[in-house]
């Protein structure tokens, strides 16, 4: 399938450009409606006005932009960073490596299902319009989903988001490598020198998080220790895998 095309057949005819007053208006139509076709016809007209928005977020996600500079694409970028980095570029290359197996469909649905979850928990206050909350929470979504990917690739639902901190997910983040496949077995005997250097402890620890998909909390009564101590320890393990891939690279 070339790049887009069954997406961009969603609406074969023009799609009218709204401001965020008209935009403003469908949604408050949408909440204050009380029968479901009524709120279903203003959540579908609020899908075609933004699908150009989602159709951009596809083609940043699946590696088919001409170029990052844009200011919404950087703002994007940027909630990748630490430490001050601006590299952008090595970020778009990451979150597209993150993204390889997914089709343009399946990011395309994810992005609704973000949106209308977003349109649902809206309310009006202090003159904030829906398009300026909209698409400042949906980078934020869009992070969280990108990053529970990249936390647990085995994981078949790719829409669960964990519950390890912004520290933890962004210390995996800098590991640009696949995970071997998480077994019992791997967690006695490692086959790589890379996890070789963690201890059965910790191999056990992500073992639970990666592959059987538990969070802190999950884990902590697992094992009956403090979530706070569970929450070091993976965030120590994850620290020294960054520093031993470091030291082979």
């Amino acid at each position: 399938m070339g790049a887009g095309l069954s997406l961009d057949s969603l609406y074969k005819d023009d799609i009218e450009r709204l401001d965020y007053k008209q935009i403003d208006k469908i949604v408050k139509k949408y909440i204050d409606a009380e029968e479901d076709a009524d709120k279903q016809k203003q959540r579908d007209v609020l899908l075609k006005a933004f699908h150009k928005y989602f159709m951009k977020y596809v083609a940043l996600l699946k590696g088919a932009l001409t170029t990052v500079n844009s200011n919404d694409t950087k703002a994007f970028l940027a909630l990748f960073t630490s430490g001050g980095s601006k590299d952008y570029i090595g970020i778009y290359k990451y979150i597209t490596y993150v993204c390889a197996n997914l089709d343009e469909e399946d990011v395309y649905n994810e992005l609704v299902i973000i949106f209308i979850d977003l349109l649902n928990k809206f309310k009006f206050y202090s003159g904030v319009s829906f398009s300026h909350y909209v698409t400042k929470y949906m980078r934020w979504s869009i992070k969280a989903w990108i990053m529970s990917i990249s936390r647990n690739p085995l994981n078949k639902n790719i829409s669960k988001i964990s519950d390890l901190t912004e520290t933890e997910q962004e210390a995996l983040f800098d590991l640009d490598l696949e995970l071997p496949e998480l077994t019992l077995q791997w967690v006695n005997e490692p086959s790589s020198l890379l996890f070789a250097a963690l201890t059965k402890y910790e191999r056990f620890l992500l073992y639970l998080s990666f592959k059987e998909g538990l969070g802190v909390r999950q884990i902590s009564k697992r094992l009956g220790k403090a979530k706070d101590t569970i929450h070091s320890q993976i965030h120590d393990a994850l620290n020294k895998l960054r520093e031993e891939y470091k030291k082979g690279k």
